[in-house]
């Protein structure tokens, strides 16, 4: 089941969820997961090119952990 809008937590077990034409709905369920994602912050004069310098996606989809690896970032406020 997928039910997309803006979410909040009631309480153990219960999420209100508002849908985009403003009903909001109580949902029931024994869990809850909450999974924001992620987003790429590009930088100047720097192309992530998903071999040499890859995203967080593209990292995830790699073969082996490389020999050496330096990771820039660790999110960013969002309004």
């Amino acid at each position: 089941m997928s039910i997309n809008g803006k979410g909040k937590i009631l309480g153990a077990g219960k999420v209100e969820v508002s849908g985009s034409d403003g009903k909001a709905q109580t949902l029931e369920t024994k869990n809850i997961v909450i999974a924001t994602g992620s987003d790429i912050a590009k930088l100047k004069g720097i192309e992530i090119d998903e071999k040499r310098v890859v995203s967080s996606t593209g990292a995830l989809s790699l073969g082996k952990v490389p020999e050496k690896l330096l990771i820039v970032g660790a999110g960013r406020d969002r309004p």
